[in-house]
């Protein structure tokens, strides 16, 4: 958190709504927010800014998408006045409820300003630098950018370490976007090129759990998310305990994504045993509750696994329909992401055209517009 000028019972509840955000206890983060409110103490812009963006995560942690956006947008008429670090949390984190909605349009939007507030080397690095970096490489993988998104969340790794933050949480992230990566070449039938993203996933999100500074529930994720990793590269024994690890976790409240990933583990690891009836009853279900374009590309993964599951019990005609499921909900996806690539590039020469702008108003401002004579 940037050392603004507010005192430091403000500073304390500041990181108090930063970790239940984390938590996804939105209900606890808006009572903090009510209650400061309440109390009369001067709330800085960017700190008002601050809180809303955090009300917005803990929403959306919980993937309470709606609320989410709610939150945001009670705080949007403040946020071009917010400094930039500030503005570019604010950006990922509606990326991210944008994304959840099904506005992939609207994720990438907000995904290339946020980015473009944190191009400047010469920003203070630190939590708001850390968390726009790490959201928004989230919501890049999400959108099958995925050299971008490797980019952006090893970048946020590399702030946390240089200025002494708890790594944990980027780790956790950069291991979500090598799980995604290597599920989307696998869902392509390019095994050989998946080997090393299935690594890569497994180590950094090793490395998340080793850090012991994440919550109950990104620790629950991490779980789940290593424990498919396991399953996919065969260390049956290391996937049983990550699923274990993750449904003994105390997340409060109850989050159904961290169930999902669960599911997905579980039916990964029972078909991997060879537990083909078991593996389908769990997947099946999954699948009823994953069938939105929006949650690729591990919808297509359970489309994948009942495949392999139909497969191995002789039913040709079941694992041809589900394969066929999964590559129309891959080109569903790859629209999907062409239109999001579509609109970054609209928005990155529109950004770059306001630059322009702006410094030609700066320069103005700063000599006379006829002779550049520089003003007394």
């Amino acid at each position: 958190m940037p050392q603004t000028q507010h005192g430091v019972g403000l500073l304390d509840d500041l990181v108090r709504a930063r970790d239940l955000a984390r938590e996804g206890r939105a209900a606890e983060v808006r009572m903090l927010a009510d209650r400061l409110d309440r109390s009369g103490q001067p709330v800085e812009l960017d700190d008002r800014v601050l809180l809303g963006t955090l009300l917005g995560q803990a929403h959306a942690n919980a993937q309470e998408f709606e609320a989410a956006r709610a939150a945001l947008d009670a705080v949007l008429p403040l946020v071009p006045a917010a400094c930039p670090l500030r503005q570019a949390r604010f950006h990922a984190v509606a990326a991210w409820t944008a994304h959840g909605r099904g506005d992939d349009e609207a994720a990438m939007d907000d995904i290339v300003r946020s980015l473009t507030m944190v191009e400047d080397p010469s920003l203070p690095g630190g939590e708001d630098l850390r968390a726009a970096l790490g959201n928004c490489s989230l919501v890049l993988a999400l959108l099958q950018l995925f050299p971008l998104a490797a980019e952006t969340a090893e970048r946020s790794v590399q702030v946390a370490a240089a200025n002494e933050l708890a790594v944990g949480w980027s780790e956790c992230q950069l291991g979500f976007v090598y799980l995604s990566w290597a599920l989307r070449l696998d869902h392509l039938g390019l095994a050989e090129q998946s080997g090393r993203p299935w690594a890569q996933a497994r180590v950094h999100l090793s490395n998340a759990l080793a850090s012991g500074a994440m919550s109950a529930l990104f620790d629950g994720w991490a779980a789940a998310w290593r424990a498919i990793c396991s399953a996919r590269l065969g260390d049956i024994e290391q996937g049983l305990a990550d699923l274990e690890l993750a449904r003994s976790l105390p997340v409060s409240p109850p989050n159904p994504s961290v169930r999902d990933f669960i599911d997905l583990a579980a039916g990964a690891l029972l078909l991997a045993e060879g537990q083909i009836q078991a593996a389908e009853s769990t997947l099946l279900g999954l699948w009823t509750r994953l069938d939105r374009p929006w949650r690729s590309p591990f919808v297509e993964e359970v489309a994948s696994l009942l495949g392999q599951a139909a497969a191995a019990r002789g039913d040709g005609a079941a694992a041809l329909r589900w394969y066929r499921e999964m590559h129309e909900r891959y080109g569903r996806a790859q629209y999907g992401a062409w239109l999001a690539r579509a609109t970054a590039a609209r928005l990155r020469i529109e950004q770059e055209a306001l630059l322009r702008r702006t410094r030609e108003l700066e320069s103005d401002a700063l000599s006379d517009p006829l002779t550049r004579v520089p003003n007394r």
